[in-house]
């Protein structure tokens, strides 16, 4: 049996106590941590009138304080929301605080506000999307690397080697192809797309995926 939780922190009542609500995600966090959970799941939306969480590294990095076994899942961080070198040193400083238990799961992001929000031309996205993850790799080797014409090093190193664990995530056909095609794991936004993945593997000759985990 493989045990997981997920937050996203969605409450309508205007009036709700928010502060008590994310202390007591805290405390769940850690009393399933004692229990031997799995892992944690974090999402992010932004301007949300529900109060969807729009931080989550700083939701994971407060669980981190209070956990020592159990895995933090940011899924989906949408990287079209984040400058990609701030996002690199904001997640490798939550794998050195919680000693390696970082994944996260890359979703581009959907929601025209959003987009709007930031000031990201939704029409590049897929473009931000793939640029960010490569980002990403090439900032948590420690090394200096070329980013927009010029030479930048992000430090300071996580510790999982390589970095914090990628999957791409995705709700189309494309998305699934696209994670096959380039080795990634896929976290589907509903499980059908999942055999999707599963036969792009086998047509690339490549091996089969796990069974899709539970979030």
């Amino acid at each position: 049996m493989r045990l997981t939780l997920r937050f996203d922190m969605r409450q309508p009542d205007p009036q709700a106590d928010r502060a008590a609500l994310y202390a007591a995600m805290v405390d769940i966090c850690e009393w399933a941590d004692g229990l031997g959970f799995e892992e944690v799941f974090i999402g992010e939306h932004h301007a949300a009138e529900d109060g969807y969480i729009p931080q989550p590294i700083v939701a994971a990095a407060a669980v981190a304080s209070r956990t020592r076994r159990i895995k933090l899942h940011i899924s989906a961080l949408l990287l079209t929301m984040h400058h990609p070198l701030r996002l690199a040193e904001s997640l490798a400083v939550l794998d050195l605080l919680s000693n390696g238990r970082v994944r996260i799961t890359a979703g581009m992001g959907y929601r025209p506000h959003e987009f709007a929000m930031f000031g990201v031309d939704a029409s590049k996205k897929l473009r931000i999307y793939l640029d960010t993850i490569a980002v990403l790799q090439r900032a948590w080797t420690g090394e200096p690397f070329e980013f927009e014409g010029r030479t930048v090093r992000v430090t300071p190193r996580p510790v999982q080697p390589g970095g914090p664990k990628i999957i791409m995530g995705g709700s189309a056909e494309a998305a699934a192809a696209r994670a096959a095609k380039m080795g990634f794991d896929f976290m589907p936004g509903h499980p059908a797309l999942y055999e999707s993945y599963k036969a792009e593997l086998a047509r690339l000759g490549k091996p089969p995926p796990p069974p899709l985990p539970n979030q």
